[in-house]
């Protein structure tokens, strides 16, 4: 399969798993014989935006801390450094704060001076002393990451093989109807191993190359 690259040209590989977001994934492929099913599947997507707070205090002894009726701006922190070794960050704590929220949305599109302003208040408040402590800020913003869920959904997930031997997709909108996440994610790779395996090792068997 010849799949075009950045630039000029093109690579060329014996089979492609894509991992991208449904969205994408339908606009990389329309030169090619995409199922209906795929091709065609209307899905949208919550984004994300994340400010990440460089501290030299930590926030939580917790990974992930949800707020809910509080009046933060944020939806809640993941506090990595509750997972990676301070050593790997020269010592200091590292804190996303975090919102899902569509790529249309107010927040989503607020300047980054004005979304750390209001996500540097929600340290101040549930945090206290923790904001002075803090080294360095950065911005991320990710427009198609959460799947918003239709009615009838269950029917239409798309399958993980989409061009048999040739092209598989594994994604978040296979999710359904577990929650987004990184163990639900690894569900649906798994999942899709067999068939890959299978339908890759025929083709190789029967010396096809198209």
């Amino acid at each position: 399969m010849s799949l075009g690259i950045e630039g000029d040209g093109s690579e060329s590989f014996d089979f492609v798993v894509c991992t991208s977001p449904l969205t994408q994934f339908q606009r990389m492929t329309r030169g090619l014989p995409v199922p209906a099913a795929i091709s065609e599947l209307k899905l949208d997507y919550q984004g994300v935006v994340s400010a990440i707070f460089l501290t030299e205090k930590p926030l939580t002894p917790y990974y992930w801390m949800p707020w809910v009726d509080c009046g933060a701006t944020a939806q809640g922190v993941i506090e990595m450094s509750n997972l990676v070794p301070l050593e790997r960050t020269h010592g200091l704590h590292v804190n996303y704060m975090v919102n899902y929220t569509h790529r249309d949305s107010e927040l989503f599109k607020l300047p980054d001076d004005a979304l750390l302003a209001r996500y540097r208040a929600d340290l101040n408040s549930l945090f206290p002393g923790v904001a002075e402590s803090v080294k360095e800020t950065h911005v991320f913003r990710a427009p198609f990451v959460e799947p918003i869920w239709t009615t009838g959904y269950a029917s239409r997930v798309p399958p993980t093989s989409v061009i048999p031997g040739r092209l598989y997709l594994a994604c978040t909108a296979q999710v359904y109807p577990l929650v987004n996440s990184w163990n639900s994610c690894c569900g649906v790779v798994q999942g899709m191993m067999p068939r890959l395996f299978e339908e890759v090792g025929a083709r190789a068997a029967s010396g096809s190359r198209s």
